[in-house]
């Protein structure tokens, strides 16, 4: 059995690329978030995010295909793989993104594990913090693929400014409490088939089981099973993935009814379990359930 302190990496951040920003900002709100302004990355994409406590959630949206790079052999181009998302699957759950320390050691950690490394990649963007002021952050990350998986991405992120730039207390404090992201949920037949790939990017071993597998991170789980399996988690009928693709995520909340309060208010459909969990389904947020939970 795994053990979260034996875990290299916690998780990040969430990619969720959605077709118009504004309308995702509403809904995200609707729900209790509170959300950053919009940023602007150099290579044409736009986000908001909602920051949780070590990690956070990156709402995505293309700002301009006329300055996508045109990419490298190597190179993994983060811009096309999610405008690409978008034209085949609509609105959802793009990538997985594990924290880093030195993108160096992440780099010889998947060659070590046989993975498929990329080029590394970094930028810089503007930051607008809660008094309106800017500041200028910057990101070091490193991508690995998986053929097997081609509507799902993978990498780790290095923030190579100082963290009082980026995490904003401000920013974290939501009307839902919302504290971090509890689970990741990925579903698929084939699941089975790439077990190795991801206990090599989570830098954790695999709890298996006979129809899903546990990989417990120094921030989060990350859970890959069958259709059936991974929709029971969202109380939804199971999709009909052959090959393995990111369905939900979990949010640890810090007050069950105040979640609660918020669906309510907003008028929002929503399925509760007990005391401890409400399902939002995927039909009312841009193709992505989130379960909240205690």
């Amino acid at each position: 059995m795994s053990n979260s302190a034996d875990a290299k990496r916690g998780i990040d951040h969430l990619v969720l690329p959605v077709s118009d920003l504004d309308v995702a900002r509403q809904s995200y709100e609707r729900l209790g978030f509170t959300c950053t302004p919009d940023a602007y990355h150099p290579f044409g994409t736009k986000n908001f995010l909602v920051q949780l406590q070590g990690s956070f959630l990156e709402i995505l949206a293309v700002h301009d295909r006329g300055i996508f790079p045109a990419p490298g052999p190597e190179d993994f181009s983060f811009p096309r793989f999610n405008d690409g998302f978008l034209a085949r699957n609509g609105e959802g759950f793009s990538m997985l993104v594990m924290d880093s320390n030195d993108p160096g050691t992440d780099r010889a950690d998947f060659m070590d594990a046989g993975l498929n490394v990329h080029a590394p990649f970094s930028f810089g963007r503007v930051a607008v913090l809660p008094d309106g002021t800017q500041a200028n952050v910057g990101f070091e990350l490193t991508f690995v693929t998986d053929t097997g998986m081609p509507d799902c991405g993978f990498f780790t992120c290095h923030q190579v400014h100082p963290p009082e730039l980026f995490w904003k207390p401000d920013y974290q404090r939501h009307a839902n409490t919302a504290r971090s992201i509890k689970t990741v949920v990925l579903a698929g037949e084939d699941w089975r088939d790439h077990v190795t790939f991801l206990e090599g990017f989570t830098g954790t071993q695999a709890e298996i089981s006979s129809d899903h597998a546990r990989f417990r991170t120094l921030r989060g789980d990350v859970v890959a099973g069958t259709p059936v399996f991974s929709a029971g988690i969202f109380c939804m009928q199971p999709p009909a993935y052959e090959t393995l693709r990111f369905l939900g995520y979990e949010i640890q909340i810090a007050d069950f009814h105040s979640a609660r309060d918020c669906l309510d208010a907003a008028g929002l459909k929503f399925v509760g379990i007990g005391e401890q969990c409400v399902i939002f389904p995927s039909d009312q947020l841009h193709g992505v359930p989130i379960a909240f939970s205690v």
